[in-house]
């Protein structure tokens, strides 16, 4: 009966290892998936923000050339990286807004002015600076967008002369509002970049 009673509880005590065995085995492996998602995560994020200083450093020898001779207009294919938007300084974006024009009521939301710029910009004392950021999982999949704080986390910025005013729109409206790069590469469309009566606008070429 002894020796019964010592093989079951030797049983139970091997399951109950096997179990505690295991348990730490998926621990790890979950682990080990989260922090290789991390990092393929930042290496991803510092691969795009290299795209976008690229980018923005193109953009900026574009603005500095319509400077130089006082109007013009250049075209520019913006074709990287996705999931990330341009966007002028200051702007026409209430800090919170709703992609679809629309609060989650039905009633449109107004656009308000607001004098914020990101931090890098303020940092540097400039006045006015145009960026390319990454839009946050909540903006890509919330259907709401906080175009400020998403700079602030993520993106690079070039100063604009403050004695012109900068325009960023989608279309050619005088709001001064964001791109978004994915719709311009799906939609295989250039930036037209133009310089008149010393009011800078980047908008997306029909």
């Amino acid at each position: 009966m002894k020796s019964k009673i010592q093989r079951h509880n030797k049983k139970g005590f091997l399951a109950l290892e096997f179990t505690i065995k295991l348990v730490i085995t998926a621990l790890c492996i979950v682990i080990l998936v989260y922090v290789g998602a991390r990092l393929f995560s930042f290496f991803s994020d510092q691969n795009d923000l290299k795209k976008a200083e690229g980018h923005l450093n193109e953009i900026n020898i574009i603005l500095e050339g319509l400077q130089k001779t006082g109007e013009g207009e250049k075209n520019y294919f913006l074709y990287s990286p996705n999931e990330w938007f341009l966007v002028g300084w200051p702007s026409d974006n209430g800090k919170v807004f709703y992609g679809s024009g629309s609060s989650p009521s039905g009633g449109a939301i107004p656009f308000s002015a607001t004098n914020e710029i990101p931090k890098l910009c303020k940092a540097s004392g400039w006045e006015q600076c145009f960026c390319i950021c990454k839009f946050s999982a909540q903006s890509s999949y919330a259907g709401s967008f906080d175009v400020l704080t998403d700079c602030n986390v993520l993106g690079v910025c070039k100063q604009v002369d403050s004695k012109i005013k900068l325009i960023v729109n989608q279309d050619s409206s005088d709001e001064r509002l964001y791109i978004p790069i994915d719709k311009q590469i799906s939609e295989n469309k250039d930036l037209k970049i133009s310089l008149k009566d010393n009011i800078l606008k980047i908008t997306s070429n029909k």
